[in-house]
């Protein structure tokens, strides 16, 4: 065929295509969509509906033709968006016949994006509840948010994407309308409603009432909540002229009662609204939910079982790293952060019940965290709290601590810590658990970077701890963390020490404070911390293998030394050549005085001295009374075993100091 031919023949194509379809039909109303030389329409397509259809052959060999995809405007179902609903998906499971692989078996909705920039540039899928525009803060996201085209300051805080964008606000009602009065099923407006009011309006929008319900007593604002809501609102449900229709009016969060009508001389004057006229909101919302996710879960009867699902999880974030090098990721879970803007910006511009996190409902456990050995599962400004793995073993080094969890209160830029630990105190042995504060100037450097943090570290002043002894039951108090100088023992009993006192402090103005502390492992010693002498006072009876005083020992009961024991008596002037008079019973009928030097000991009384059954001197031969005893005491009397007075032998002597002779009781002297 010759080039003529082939241009021929084009031409005659063209020709009949041209006769077939116009041209001026081509992207006209009536006609056909245009293509490209790649096939891709030219002109927009508009259209209620677009039908995206599978047509293959089911295996029963029979032509199938079933929707795919279909994408069109509003409802038939009011509550499930009416005329303005915009629906994009697939279909319920089909009911066709043959094998599995039938395209029709299925109906899956996959969205794939490749975001590059900031605002809308930088999410997959940006979803928007605002009466915003597309312009404006509310109808651009909020991903790195500074217009690049101000220059190179924007980008400060560049880079970020997201994979899919939520955007909520408290968006303006579509109408605000005043109001002249109301029926328990109407509300009449001020003017008859306009096409473009009119335009706005559809069944089942919000309506609510600036009237207020003055029974209801506002609690929430003394609590630091929210002041009680007390307006009405309702359902629209038709309208006309300058009438609205609604379902029936109830206090907002209150429960509904048939026949309110609200009173357009009681308005609200709180929070929520302070105009002074009657007025409506329409369309507007109460309360915004981000994120509302509604799982269900019907038990299926035994042996007509439809599913077999019991497990439920209401959201999963997985996040898998091949990293390695250390520290070469940041990863941050679920981030929380209210950002205040406005003139108050301190945090009580929130409600006092206001929670980043509120889990509610009766679940065994409403948190469980289940981190490695090398997380720390809480960190935060006020609370610490570490990995379940101490490390420690029978190897840790004597002194080593390990922090469980930690509390923290900051006053006049001192950091005020409770500290719970574990100290490696004896080495090879279990750790004890300390339980105390600590005093660290300054603020933590970081709660959000383990490395700057001080957590983890027992820095500062340590000013006293309770000892849990983990190795033999013992609890300690102990001042400054470590001296530990009171304990209890497994077995209950209290220790004071080693090396430390009880001291006690009297009512009153405080001069002395008498203490106890022991001198060596036999001696218990009393005394003031002044350096003054100080009585032991017992109501009751004292028993003792010994009592040792430098004052006096006071007692409204009985004194008891233990069997076999005596009461030694120190004098004020010790010398070398006496010891210490004591008493002791030789057997249950006689009280000795002794002397601890092995001398006599002389007893001395300044008022009468009775006996019942008579008094025994010390006996002595004559010739050791007149040749070797000279007592200090003038008048000392003692009894000659081998004097005679009378013919009878046996003589009660006495002793003349004046003359240091002895006497019989005529003052004769001695004879035998």
């Amino acid at each position: 065929m010759t080039g003529a031919q082939v241009v021929s023949g084009i031409a005659a194509a063209q020709a009949t295509a041209s006769a077939a379809i116009p041209s001026a039909q081509i992207g006209a109303a009536g006609g056909v969509a245009g293509l490209d030389g790649n096939g891709n329409v030219t002109a927009p397509v508009a259209s209620r509906s677009i039908t995206v259809q599978d047509s293959y052959t089911a295996s029963s060999g029979l032509p199938t033709v079933t929707p795919r995809i279909k994408l069109y405007r509003g409802a038939l179902d009011a509550l499930a968006g009416g005329p303005d609903a915009v629906w994009m998906g697939g279909f319920s499971l089909p009911s066709v016949s043959g094998a599995a692989g039938d395209p029709a078996t299925s109906a899956i909705v996959n969205i794939a994006a490749r975001p590059y920039g900031n605002f809308n540039n930088g999410c997959a899928l940006c979803l928007f509840a605002t009466g915003g525009t597309q312009t404006d803060g509310a109808g651009r996201a909020a991903i790195s948010g500074a217009d690049w085209h101000e220059g190179v300051s924007a980008n400060a805080g560049m880079g970020d994407v997201v994979g899919f964008y939520e955007h909520l606000d408290n968006a303006p009602a579509r109408l605000i309308l005043s109001v002249t009065a109301y029926t328990a099923t109407s509300v009449t407006l001020a003017s008859a409603l306009t096409a473009e009011q009119i335009n706005q309006l559809r069944e089942g929008m919000y309506i609510w009432s600036n009237s207020i319900d003055p029974t209801i007593t506002d609690t929430g604002t003394a609590a630091g909540q929210i002041p009680t809501p007390r307006f009405y609102g309702g359902y629209v449900t038709g309208w006309s002229g300058n009438k609205i229709t609604v379902n029936g009016w109830s206090v907002f969060e209150q429960p509904p009662g048939a026949g309110a009508v609200p009173d357009v001389t009681k308005l609200d004057a709180s929070v929520y609204s302070n105009r002074t006229t009657p007025t409506v909101w329409i369309g507007s919302p109460g309360k915004v939910f981000a994120r509302n996710v509604y799982a269900s879960y019907v038990e299926p009867t035994a042996g007509a079982e439809t599913s077999l699902a019991h497990e439920y999880q209401a959201e999963e974030a997985d996040f898998a790293t091949y990293a390695k090098t250390p520290h070469s990721v940041k990863y941050s879970g679920y981030v929380l952060s209210p950002q205040s803007y406005g003139a108050l910006n301190d945090g009580t511009e929130f409600t006092e019940d206001s929670a980043g996190v509120v889990v509610a409902g009766s679940l065994p456990i409403q948190i469980s965290l289940w981190g490695g050995c090398n997380s720390s599962a809480i960190y935060g400004q006020s609370i610490y709290v570490a990995s379940h793995c101490s490390k420690f073993d029978s190897s840790t080094a004597v002194g080593s601590t390990y922090t469980l969890s930690e509390n923290v209160a900051i006053a006049g830029g001192m950091s005020y810590r409770q500290i719970t630990r574990l100290q490696q105190d004896v080495a090879g042995a279990n750790p004890n658990l300390y339980v105390g504060p600590v005093v660290t100037p300054g603020i933590n450097p970081s709660v959000t970077n383990r490395t700057q943090s001080w957590y983890g570290h027992v820095n500062g002043y340590v000013n006293g701890a309770i000892k849990y002894g983990l190795s033999d039951s013992s609890v300690a108090l102990c001042g400054s963390g470590t001296a530990c100088g009171l304990t209890v023992s497994g077995s209950g009993d209290i220790t004071v020490g080693p090396g430390n006192t009880l001291a006690f402090t009297p009512p009153g103005t405080v001069t002395s404070r008498p203490f106890l502390h022991a001198d060596d492992s036999n001696t218990l010693h009393l005394q003031g911390s002044s350096g003054d002498p100080t009585n032991l006072i017992v109501s009751g009876a004292v028993q003792s293998g010994g009592v040792a005083t430098s004052a006096g020992v006071q007692s409204n009961g009985d004194v008891e030394t233990m069997n076999g024991h005596s009461v030694v008596v120190h004098p004020a002037t010790q010398d070398n050549t006496n010891g210490s008079p004591f008493f002791s019973a030789p057997d249950g009928a006689h009280l000795k005085l002794g002397n601890s030097g092995g001398t006599n000991t002389s007893f001395s009384v300044t008022g009468v001295l009775g006996a019942n059954a008579g008094v025994t001197s010390g006996s002595m031969s004559m010739s050791d009374l007149n040749n070797v005893y000279r007592p200090a005491q003038d008048g000392t009397q003692m009894w000659c075993s081998d004097c005679k007075l009378n013919g009878v032998t046996g003589v009660a002597a006495f002793y003349h100091a004046n003359g240091t002779k002895w006497t019989d009781s005529q003052n004769n002297a001695l004879a035998n």
